[in-house]
């Protein structure tokens, strides 16, 4: 079932991401589910942020819980018998309460929600992915709302997570703006997500028409190297009334 564009309207590029979450999670989850015992969701920026739908069917973990059980039904009629379970970090308080009471409302997968910031629970992720079984095959949902939060030193423990994937929402639109700032306390947080300063070598004569490729590549280039994967790719999603990119899937 597609998701309802009315749903949507005025958050177009969500819409997008949402679309592209649902139909790859649960063909990964079945394909997955042949070989894994366990297949372990992380959704470390879970929310909800405006979500109009009583049931959060227009969320990241609304749509994975929904993927995921469809999957389990799939599978149950091959014979398979996965585990599913779910893991959804919220930092701010009134959503996380939202969140948790979804969580303790579902049914046939595992969901728990922690109210904590990444840096401060990649360890309890972990751990999580751990509890998992013997084959425990992970995926690691990263959509902050700006560029902080996923510094690369940050992340790396979970990009290294094996086996598993990683999808990360590069906010393009607000990295190009701040990217080149001189502002001192902006400075840093861009250092962590690339893993030092050095990437702005890399952007310097730059063309402006060619400087979001080059920093999502770079970025791209430093995430496949933390995390040893043999492959990364990435597609663009543009905002709803212009021909600007907003943000880049990776």
């Amino acid at each position: 079932m597609n998701l309802d564009e009315k749903v949507y309207l005025g958050r177009e590029q969500t819409l997008v991401k949402h679309t592209i979450l649902k139909r790859y999670l649960l063909r990964l989850a079945v394909i997955v589910g042949n070989w894994a015992d366990t297949i372990s969701y992380i959704d470390c920026f879970s929310g909800p942020w405006e979500s109009k739908t009583a049931d959060h069917s227009d969320t990241s973990f609304g749509i994975a819980v929904q993927e995921l059980k469809n999957a389990k039904l799939e599978l149950q009629k091959q014979g398979k018998m996965a585990r599913f379970r779910c893991f959804f970090l919220e930092k701010e308080k009134k959503p996380y309460t939202q969140l948790k009471q979804f969580c303790d409302a579902v049914s046939e997968i595992e969901a728990v929600a922690q109210n904590n910031v990444l840096e401060k629970a990649v360890s309890d992720i972990l751990n999580f992915c751990e509890q998992g079984g013997k084959t425990n095959f992970s995926f690691i949902f990263l959509d902050p709302t700006g560029w902080t939060g996923i510094e690369l030193d940050v992340i790396t423990p979970l990009l290294k997570r094996t086996p598993g994937e990683v999808l990360i929402n590069f906010m393009t639109s607000f990295t190009r703006r701040f990217i080149e700032t001189q502002q001192p306390e902006l400075i840093p947080s861009f250092d962590r997500l690339y893993g030092g300063p050095d990437f702005r070598e890399k952007l310097s004569g730059v063309a402006k028409q060619d400087r979001d490729d080059a920093m999502v590549e770079e970025y791209m280039r430093r995430v496949k190297a933390a995390g040893g994967f043999h492959f990364v790719c990435y597609t663009p999603v543009f905002q709803p009334q212009t021909n600007d990119v907003h943000f880049h899937l990776i």
